[in-house]
């Protein structure tokens, strides 16, 4: 697994941090994707490749619609209901 982030410290703790955890087989990229780019090695970017699309993606303020709204009020309800009943 390799880890990146812009300047490399970031990705050097997260490294770090998955060693930590047990994960084998970890890097980080010395000096971030800074460092890389100022190399001029190669960037991708976009999609391709990946193995299944991404499912994080955020939509903020006017970009959520009134359903995106009441489906979070939904979610946020019962989340309080599942604690409650943990309680009980």
């Amino acid at each position: 697994m390799i880890i990146v982030c812009e300047s490399g410290r970031q990705s050097l703790l997260a490294a770090q941090t998955m060693l930590e955890l047990g994960r084998l087989n970890v890097s980080a990229i010395a000096g971030g994707m800074g460092n890389w780019h100022a190399a001029g090695l190669p960037i991708e970017y976009g999609l391709t490749g990946v193995l299944a699309p991404p499912n994080d993606i955020l939509t903020f303020g006017p970009q959520r619609g009134y359903a995106d709204m009441q489906h979070y009020l939904r979610w946020e309800t019962a989340l309080g209901e599942k604690y409650v009943s943990e309680a009980q």
